[in-house]
């Protein structure tokens, strides 16, 4: 009974050095998660569609501008 018990103590710090591995790497990948969620939070404040439309119009504006000064 003894040997049991120690193979399952053995067992069950294995498993608790598992799963503090497990705990760890989750954190990390939140980590990494919120730091990708604040980029994507940038990208969409940036609204680049939308400055790509706006200098289009500028520079075709200014185009017509000057071929229709004489």
């Amino acid at each position: 009974q003894r040997t049991a018990e120690a193979m399952m103590m053995k067992h069950i710090g294995e498993l608790e050095h598992i799963m503090a591995n497990l705990i760890q790497e989750n954190k990390r990948l939140e980590q990494r998660l919120d730091s990708h969620g604040a980029c994507l939070y940038i990208l969409e404040q940036l609204d680049i569609p939308h400055q790509v439309s706006k200098t289009i119009n500028e520079v075709v504006m200014d185009v017509v501008r000057e071929v229709d000064e004489p």
